[in-house]
């Protein structure tokens, strides 16, 4: 079971999760409501940095309803894969999670490799039990929303994910990463 660390906003945070092993590092690029919104470019140098010293950690461009253009131009940023909410535009040539609230469909894309479950953009809302135990997608899942080291195994038996995505979890205020709670939920998930 592989652990993604979401709403990156500096690369400090990066370099720790990083350090910490994670799977998977996830930048938001186009929400601006989210107080983990970052800017293309700040997440350019990021991944440089991070790519340089921790190789096999992946990054991921989370989008919401992106444009043809928004695609073109996050593709540019050496990501790995694309996280998209809604609609998937015909221009994506990266890996793809398919991303819901609240459950999962049917892949849009044969690009789509995992979907995505979400409880809500970040908001620390945690999914209900019965949405955990009727996930059986046809595609590896990942699983997001208030998910902390209180509750990780929980849901790790409920859903039997592939990933598991943190956000606000792993937090000491929105958008600054605590390091020591990253260590924490690795260390849980690695035991299950």
């Amino acid at each position: 079971m592989k652990l993604k660390v979401c709403g990156i906003t500096n690369e400090a945070d990066a370099l720790a999760a990083a350090q910490a092993g994670v799977s998977y590092l996830g930048y938001i690029l186009n929400y601006t409501a989210s107080p983990r919104f970052v800017l293309p470019n700040t997440v350019r140098s990021m991944i440089q940095r991070t790519k340089q010293l921790y190789p096999t950690v992946q990054h991921v461009a989370v989008l919401v309803k992106p444009t043809d253009q928004l695609v073109a131009e996050v593709e540019q940023l050496d990501v790995d894969l694309l996280q998209i909410y809604g609609a998937i535009p015909s221009n994506v040539t990266k890996p793809i999670w398919q991303s819901e609230i609240g459950g999962v469909s049917q892949p849009q894309s044969p690009l789509v490799t995992m979907l995505h479950c979400d409880a809500g953009f970040g908001s620390g809302n945690t999914l209900s039990l019965d949405v955990l135990t009727q996930l059986r997608p046809e595609l590896p899942l990942v699983i997001a929303g208030g998910i902390t080291v209180d509750n990780v195994r929980e849901i790790i038996q409920l859903c039997q994910p592939t990933v598991v995505d943190v956000n606000s979890g792993v937090e000491s205020v929105p958008g600054k990463k605590d390091i020591n709670k990253i260590y924490e939920l690795r260390k849980l998930i690695l035991q299950n």
